[in-house]
């Protein structure tokens, strides 16, 4: 080893390093590549090499750690001299650190926290002292060997490493005990045994083969390198010898590898072992020449190759910089030729070879070279120069393979700006889709290497990379997830270190719109959706008061509108869509420039797909006109020509409804030559096709349909089935198929259409919204299935379609927007249950209605499912979730109906909360799922109950009656479900249908409207009615409404109540105790079923309430959950007990004393039980003592004015003392000792006519907040009848409720019978020729 003089003698130590901690400025490491996976390596100078390579943790932005201790043995103090801090995936950085072993040894037998500056030292030994590390940690010494201190510091001698060992061990060494435990331990001899190189487990890779993963690295001075392969339970097992002589022959740059034999000479083994590696020259400068000096030559010639480009460039251009180039490329050359005096340098520059050969050869010849001559550099640059100077192709391809042949290499933010360069540039040339998903992978490299604090390149970045996504999109081939995710992520990243406003924020905005958008068409996830649009509301304020950047920001925001309206079908968004768009149109007058024609043209297109697609959904003619127009002004600013696919499907769109024969003609043309072009945009067949469909229903020449039929089906090939829209060009070639078969009625075509539908409804990678509307052209052909294949058809169709509108109704809305959904989709449940009689499967009707109606209060419900069980299973989880529910609700309840007045920063904010609101509900559904999967007995957590539950806990005193009636089945029904029925029971209504159902409704509404029996007065007399008013007699063959409610009354009981009474086989009696729940659907939900009977034109009336007890559910789960769930309240229970509130003089509203008299009479009949009573009256009954009240009660009774808000079904509530005690408020109160509620108050149960199957009324919601039973009205009640009404009704209910402990307990389940019974009461005094006075009194519930 070394023979350096020695300065002195002290005693040899033993180290142990701990708490090892190396920290930097954020730009000294932090910058550097793979910086997550640095290394510390401690090494002994002198030859001896290295002591140990440890991998370091990063714990932070500028912090790096070793969790273990070292233990080190240097022979000598001051041979410890060298850490390099390095990288496992990189060669030796070019940070070399300096310190002495000595500074580690202060004091030996103490523990001391040392912390040591380190200066960052290039390799020719310079300082660079605008940066340091600082390395710390903590030094125990121990042993007292003497042994010689240095007297100098050593410099750094050439080394070499030995690397890609692996060692071919033999069958009789598998069979060893030990062979799973290996090591592989090196040193170098001469030596002692205490100068390891390195110790490294061995893996293995094969039965007989094991590998390292480590190199070893090798002195200078050694001359031999010992390695021995350990095992830690039996020791040493195989040793190899290699000598100097062998590893310098190995040459490292052509691959060559070094094999050895064991020099182990047990009987054990019959064969040797073998290693083989290859050796890496470290710092020999002239080795990389090669030992015959070739590398130089092939090196030389390439830069003769090069001088003669440049000069070649320069006869053509006579750009000066281009000789400067030339001349450096002869220096160098000149430079390097004297090491290699075998070769001149007359030899070398005569540059015969081509330059694509030179660019093939480069790989080798670069391994060859020392860096700072920079082949490829020089190379790079002369193909590069020649591409900006000439632009050709053949140039154009040399940059971007000489890029690509190094691309796996670490390179800087530029660099790989460079290449995304290239690779647009090339695809706009050429068209060729990879070459986009290249340039965005460049992108992604770039912002990566950009520093943060740089905005402005950054910003430039973001924006190029926005360029590159938004022309992959127009390509038409889809990304793959990871890379749209990867899309997101970048954007997301970049935007965070920019301005709110300015050119770079509002390109990267415009970047992650289009990512989002991507990632919404693979998801159909609706916060995916949302949160486009937030963004695309940021990007019209990143746009500033830039014109050009408005108007580009105002063209992608109406496109996000257009397709979040399509999407969710969203009407709101549509008409949102359409007004921003005029909006802008007007805002920027017409022009010329380029800039404005290209706006317009956009936005005129935006504009007439929005408008066409709300003709398509509502048939509405002025859509259809206004539809025509626009498409007349967008063509005028399209290009003169159609040659591209997208300009060609653009045309064929606004062809389909222009009343232009020449602007059809030109869509035909264009389009049908990008057709036989062989189509690569599957969107440009599916307007061809539809061009054709509209062609037909002009010229009815069926051979269009054909041709039609033709080109969708060559679309449905080229998507694969997994693409969501698949499922989408199904359904339309059903739809085509269907136009043929009207004009055919060829059965095939007809069995076509049908598979189409159902294979569309079917699918699973499509949208709720075409699997629902496949389901409707589905259903729609059943009645013309024949009879024999009806009982075999399979109805998975309808049932993918009760679950598409649960989907489309999804908790990500507002309760307002689910509202608004479910008014166009509630009709097809009663379709769907309707085609399930007609074919006998009555368990299936049963299961949808109860699957598809009462939505709202079924997902209320859900959020509000008691977590007692999965909280005793697993709590952590069951607060997550509870947390997520509340907050959901929260946001449900919310109103967030678009106004075109806000500014675009409310605007913004607005559309936050809805993505906020959708990934809550995504949320919500993911902490659902993960409870069915992983927690044992939770399988089926908050699913929907199958029939079989419902009949398991029906009520055991009476029936449920499911009326149903629908406008696609000519026969009503009605389903019976009792305690002790396996199956539904039916009673057919052959007298009674949707239409009549319908007459009937709107014959009672408009009598009780034009009577003001339905809508406050503010004109009435202070001491007038409840929100009623007398009737006045009609006046000539005008009904009054006493005598129009009587009719209506006579149909129910003839065509709906009779039938099912008898069917029941129900006895009159005198105080009936059967119940029955009816369940209405349709128009029946606004009709008084439990009041039907016979009042005039008879000796003998004859009445439901002869033969029963009615009462109403919304739902029949909402019944049997209450029978599941009954309990009795505890005696210890303060909740127990009547709160009553009286409010007669709300403001805006009429007087209505009665209903002090009310309350009265109330707490007269309950004074003499002791029961927990409570008053508030005039000034105190306001909204938050009124909801105090339903919290601390269980009972409530509330005498005031009620209203049913149409346009707004949450606003509907209870007018108090300070304003409206609306439905929203009282559903976010969770009231969980509730038992009945008596709502004295008008159109308490009126419900929205347009939302007949979710009861959206007061009863119905104070159901949902918790209230086992609720008193509701119809209409208008009388303030003279209702405090005799609620007398009688307490005085019943008091007398039929059990005793606790001696003391009567208002017992909610008897309320049905005591509003009977004070019904009944009243029908005496004011008899049966007044059957608006106590008609309009029902309950709801148990």
């Amino acid at each position: 080893m070394s023979t350096a003089p020695r300065r002195s003698t002290m005693e040899r130590i033993d180290l142990h390093l701990t708490d090892i901690a190396i920290e930097s400025k954020p730009e000294v490491l932090s910058s550097i590549p793979d910086c997550d996976t640095l290394c510390l390596a401690i090494f002994e100078l002198h030859g001896e090499g290295a002591c140990g390579v440890y991998p370091l943790k990063r714990v932070s932005k500028t912090k790096w750690t070793h969790e273990n201790a070292i233990a080190l043995s240097p022979k000598k103090l001051t041979d410890l001299a060298v850490a390099l801090l390095e990288s496992e995936r990189l060669d030796d950085l070019d940070l070399w650190t300096f310190f002495a072993a000595s500074e580690f040894t202060p004091t030996v037998s103490t523990r001391k926290k040392t912390a040591i500056k380190i200066t960052k030292r290039m390799l020719d030994g310079k300082e660079d002292k605008a940066t340091s590390v600082k390395l710390s940690l903590q030094v125990r010494a121990s042993s007292t060997v003497p042994v010689s201190a240095s007297s100098a510091r050593p410099t750094i001698r050439s080394s070499m490493r030995l690397e890609d060992m692996t060692i071919d061990l033999g069958q009789g060494f598998i069979e060893h005990p030990g062979a799973r435990r290996l090591l592989l331990v090196a040193f170098e001899s001469p030596g002692d045994g205490h100068g390891g190189v390195c110790e490294s487990p061995l893996r293995m890779i094969s039965k007989g083969t094991a590998k390292c993963d480590d190199y070893v690295q090798i002195s200078a001075t050694a001359e031999d390198v010992v390695v021995v392969i350990k095992s830690e339970l039996s020791g040493d097992l195989e040793c190899f010898c290699l000598t100097r002589q062998e590893l310098d022959q190995v040459d490292f740059y052509r691959g060559e590898r070094l094999y050895v034999k064991s020099v182990n000479d047990s009987e054990r083994d019959a064969e040797h072992a073998i290693l083989s590696l290859k050796v890496r020259p470290m710092s020999s400068f002239t080795s990389r020449w090669g030992r015959d000096g070739s590398e130089l030559v092939r090196y030389l010639r390439l830069l003769a190759v090069c001088r003669r480009e440049f000069a070649h460039l320069f006869r053509i251009t006579g750009d000066p910089s281009v000789k400067t180039l030339e001349i450096q490329v002869q220096e160098i050359h000149d430079a390097l030729s004297p090491l290699n005096p075998n070769f001149s340098s007359a030899s070398t520059m005569v540059g015969n070879g081509s330059l694509d050969d030179e660019i093939s050869g480069l790989v080798i010849t670069e391994n060859s070279v020392p860096p700072e001559y920079a082949p490829r550099a020089t190379l790079q640059g002369l193909v590069e120069l020649r591409f900006h100077l000439l632009q050709t192709a053949e140039d154009l391809e040399r940059c971007i393979k000489l890029r690509l042949q190094v691309v796996d290499q670490e390179h800087d933010a530029g660099w790989w700006s460079g290449l995304a360069d290239f690779t647009q540039l090339r695809y706009e040339r050429s068209q060729n889709v990879e070459d986009l998903d290249l340039a965005a992978m460049a992108r992604r490299n770039q912002l990566d290497r950009i520093p943060t604090n740089d905005q402005a390149t950054r910003g430039q970045a973001l924006a190029e990379y926005a360029q590159t996504l938004s022309n992959r999109v127009t390509s038409g081939k889809p990304w793959s997830r990871r890379d749209v995710e990867k899309n997101i992520e970048v954007f997301k990243h970049g935007i965070t270190g920019l301005p709110p406003r300015g050119p770079e924020t509002f390109f990267a905005l415009c970047g992650l719109t289009t990512a989002l958008h991507d990632r919404f068409e693979m998801s159909d996830d609706p916060a995916d959706i949302h949160e486009e649009l937030f963004y695309h509301r940021k990007t019209v304020s990143a746009a500033g008061g830039d014109p050009n950047l408005i108007g580009a920001a105002s063209v992608k925001l109406v496109f996000g509108l257009h397709a979040c309206g399509i999407k969710l079908a969203n009407q709101e968004y549509l008409d949102e869509a359409i007004s921003t768009a005029k909006e802008y149109l007007a805002m920027f007058p017409e022009s010329n420039s380029t800039h404005g024609r290209l706006f317009r043209g956009n936005m005129l297109f935006l504009l007439f797909r929005s408008i066409a697609y709300k003709y398509e959904a509502t048939r509405d003619t002025r859509y259809l006109r206004e539809a025509a127009s626009i498409s007349e002004q967008a063509f005028a600013y399209q290009p003169l020509h159609g040659e591209t696919e997208l300009q060609a499907a653009t045309y064929g769109d606004l062809a389909t409804y222009s009343e232009n024969p020449e602007h059809r003609r030109i869509a035909e043309t264009y389009l049908k030559a990008a057709v036989a072009k062989g189509a690569a945009n599957h969107d440009t067949l599916s307007t061809f096709s539809f061009f054709l469909v509209q062609r037909f229903s002009q010229e009815k020449n069926p051979s269009l349909l054909r041709e039609a039929i033709a080109v969708q089906e060559q679309r449905i090939r080229m998507i694969p089935k997994t693409h969501f829209l698949h499922a989408s060009s199904l359904w339309v070639l059903g739809t085509i198929l269907q136009k043929l078969f009207g004009v055919t009625g060829d059965p095939n075509i007809f069995n076509r259409a049908f598979d189409c539908y159902a294979s569309a409804a079917m699918a699973e990678a499509t949208t709720p919204h075409i699997r629902l509307q496949a389901a409707k052209a589905w259903a729609a052909f059943l009645p013309l299935v024949p009879t024999a294949r009806g009982s075999a058809i399979n109805l998975a169709p309808l049932d993918n379609a009760i679950e598409s509108i649960r989907q489309l109704a999804g908790l990500e809305q507002t309760v307002e927007q689910r509202h608004q959904q479910l008014t166009d989709l509630s009709q097809f449940v009663l379709t769907a249950s309707g085609h399930a009689l007609a074919l006998g499967r009555n368990d299936k009707a049963v299961e949808w209605l109860e699957r598809g109606r009462g939505l709202i209060w079924d997902q209320l419900s859900s959020l509000r499912t008691p977590l007692d069980d999965l909280r005793s299973q697993h709590p952590a989880l069951a607060t997550q979730l509870e947390t997520v529910c509340r907050r959901l609700e929260r946001a449900s309840t919310q109103s967030r109906r678009p106004d075109q007045s806000l500014h675009t920063e409310s605007k913004v904010s607005l559309q936050e909360e809805a993505a906020t609101h959708a990934r809550l509900a995504r949320e919500r559904d993911e902490l659902v799922d993960t409870i069915r999967n992983t927690i044992p007995g939770f399988e089926n957590f908050l699913r929907a109950q199958d029939s079989s539950s419902w009949l398991e806990n029906l009520p055991e005193m009476g029936a449920v009656i499911i009326v149903h009636v629908s406008k696609t089945t000519t026969l009503s029904r009605a389903i019976v479900l009792l305690h002790g029925l396996d199956e539904p029971m039916i009673i057919e209504l052959p007298d009674f249908s949707y239409e009549k159902a319908e007459k009937l409704r709107d014959k009672l509404r408009a009598s009780l409207l034009h009577n003001h029996l339905l809508q406050r007065s503010c004109d009435q007399d202070r001491e007038g009615d409840r929100g009623f008013r007398l009737a006045q007699k009609g006046t000539g063959k005008k009904a009054s409404p006493s005598q129009v409610l009587q009719d209506v009354l006579g149909e129910l009981w003839k065509c709906v109540v009779k039938p099912v009474v008898d069917g029941l086989a129900l006895s009159r009696s005198q105080r009936p105790e059967t119940r029955i729940w009816w369940c209405p659907t349709g128009p029946l939900t606004f009709l008084p079923l439990h009041a039907a009977g016979i009042y005039q034109g008879t000796d003998e009336t004859e009445t439901i309430l002869d033969y029963a007890v009615s009462s109403y559910i919304p739902t029949v789960t909402m019944l049997t959950e209450r029978v599941k769930n009954a309990r009795i309240a505890p005696k210890q229970d303060n909740k127990v007990g009547l709160c009553m509130l009286s409010q007669p003089d709300a403001p805006g509203f009429a007087f209505i004393p009665g209903t002090k008299k009310e309350i009265d009479r109330i707490a007269q009949v309950l004074d003499n039980h002791s029961l927990r009573t409570h008053r508030l009256e005039g000034g105190d009954a306001v909204r938050r003592a009124g909801l105090d009240a339903m919290g601390n009660y269980s009972c409530i009774h509330l005498a005031c004015h009620g209203t049913q808000n149409a346009q707004e079904p949450l606003k509907s509530g209870f007018a108090l003392g300070d304003g409206m005690l609306d439905l929203s408020t009282i559903m976010k109160s969770n009231l969980k000792h509730a038992d009945f509620a008596f709502l004295s108050a008008c159109q308490t149960s009126t419900g929205d006519v347009k939302l007949s199957e979710e009861s959206v009324h007061l009863a119905a919601g104070m159901l949902a907040t918790g209230y086992r039973g609720v008193v509701g009205t119809m209409w208008s009640i009388s303030d003279r009848h209702a405090p005799l009404v609620a007398e009688s009704f307490y005085r019943d209910l008091i007398a039929n409720s059990a005793e606790v402990d001696g003391t009567k307990r208002l017992d909610g389940s008897q309320a049905a019978y005591a509003l009977h019974h004070a019904i009944g009461e009243l029908r005496k005094s004011v008899g049966d020729a007044n059957v608006l006075d106590w008609a309009p009194y029902v309950h709801f519930g148990l």
